[in-house]
């Protein structure tokens, strides 16, 4: 099972290390991604080793404040995005696109990614013939929609004519 927290009092890359590398002690985790700027942490968790709320707990004896994040979503897009701006700008951009049309969306910046995502992130980057050249920063964003919501296409459309580059991913579970 995969579940997204609200993590909040993080202030740096340490406090993200220290968190992850926590988490994944914990038995029954398989895998666990961070996301300063967004506040946030999705795991990945055998239920029947460890229950979400078990995970939660674990994060505040760590020192901060985590909430299983409610959502009443059906839809989850996962998407690269990749452009000159810096990774904060690109965020930041995304959240001004998605938050008016009810979605959410967690943005991990590509030095934040873990290993794997990492890979597959660069991969879909070549995949899609960009280099290095074309842009500064990327990231991977998951954009999760509520049922019945309309709009996650023009959201991607609309950031292409931001003049960032998106694409859809694959290879990854949801």
């Amino acid at each position: 099972r995969k579940v997204t927290y609200d993590v909040r009092g993080m202030t740096c890359a340490s406090c993200v290390g220290r968190v992850e590398k926590g988490i994944l002690e914990l038995r029954g985790v398989s895998a666990a991604s961070v996301n300063l700027i967004a506040e946030s942490a999705a795991i990945t968790f055998d239920e029947r080793q460890v229950s979400a709320e078990g995970v939660a707990e674990a994060i505040t004896r760590l020192g901060y404040d985590a909430n299983i994040q409610k959502s009443a979503s059906e839809g989850t897009l996962l998407f690269y995005i990749a452009g000159e701006a810096r990774g904060a700008v690109i965020a930041q951009r995304v959240r001004d696109i998605s938050r008016p049309r009810g979605f959410e969306a967690v943005v991990t910046l590509e030095h934040e990614l873990q290993r794997a995502d990492r890979e597959m992130l660069l991969s879909a980057l070549r995949e899609s013939k960009l280099t290095r050249d074309d842009f500064k920063s990327a990231a991977v964003v998951e954009m999760s929609f509520p049922a019945g919501r309309q709009g996650a296409r023009a959201a991607l459309d609309e950031l292409e004519r931001g003049g960032f580059k998106v694409g859809l991913l694959k290879g990854r579970e949801q």
